[in-house]
């Protein structure tokens, strides 16, 4: 605890792929605060929780950890467009962070509010980054904060609607139109809002709610193989080409 005298919780721990989780498992500390976790070698996230109170997550990679309870927060806020409406249906990804750079123990918060208000608790305390998605959007600018325990914070965001991006897929022998593939936008595992759309009886596509810069596509469809494609998305007038 914040005296450091061993409490009874329950320990929740996860392999770390790249920034997101796999293979969850909870335990539970002995009466001392004291546990054993023994697993196939890899990097692990840990974060403890017991009676309103929860850890920063601590990443490892074996040997002894101390995980220290707090009281927890709250976070709350409000997400508009840009014209100044409620955005209806969201997702809230907390990441976090440990050090300048590395983030740990994603999670998302799904979010349906005509009044594009949230409400998250409890929230473990510490440097978090948090980002809201939301389809059709592009994903807000992550914001960080530091969460002190038993703190409220209220935060605001302003989507975009990014950049749109036009495209046709077609079969690569015939070249005839693939009606309903799938294409989307290739991210990592712990984002949330993915970016989807179907393609209709021409095999053309609408993706929306992209942000410029480098980004890859992922087409699929019944009986064919998948494809990856790299472009660069635009941001000049709010729509990008592509072909596949």
């Amino acid at each position: 605890d914040e005296h450091d005298a061993g409490v009874e919780a329950v320990v929740l721990i996860w392999r770390e792929v790249g920034s997101a989780r796999a293979a969850e498992r909870n335990v539970s500390t002995n009466g001392d605060g004291t546990f054993t976790f023994t697993t196939a070698p890899g990097s692990f996230g840990l974060m403890a929780r017991a009676d309103g109170h929860g850890s920063a997550p601590v990443l490892t990679t074996g040997g002894e950890v101390v995980l220290r309870l707090v009281p927890d927060a709250t976070l709350q806020g409000a997400v508009r467009d840009e014209q100044g409406a409620p955005v209806p249906m969201f997702s809230v990804l907390l990441q976090w962070k440990q050090g300048a750079l590395e983030t740990t123990g994603a999670k998302a918060h799904h979010v349906v509010d005509t009044d594009g208000a949230f409400v998250i608790a409890p929230v473990t305390t510490g440097t978090l980054e948090v980002v809201v998605a939301a389809a059709g959007f592009a994903p807000s600018t992550p914001q960080v904060v530091e969460l002190a325990p038993g703190e409220t914070r209220s935060l605001e965001f302003t989507l975009g609607r990014g950049v749109q991006v036009l495209g046709s897929v077609v079969s690569r022998g015939s070249r005839s139109p693939l009606r309903g593939a799938r294409v989307l936008l290739e991210r990592s595992a712990d984002d949330t809002a993915l970016p989807l759309a179907r393609c209709d009886e021409n095999g053309r596509f609408a993706l929306s709610g992209l942000t410029p810069g480098r980004r890859s596509l992922f087409a699929e469809a019944e009986g064919h193989d998948a494809r990856l494609l790299s472009l660069e998305v635009a941001g000049i007038d709010g729509t990008s080409t592509c072909s596949g």
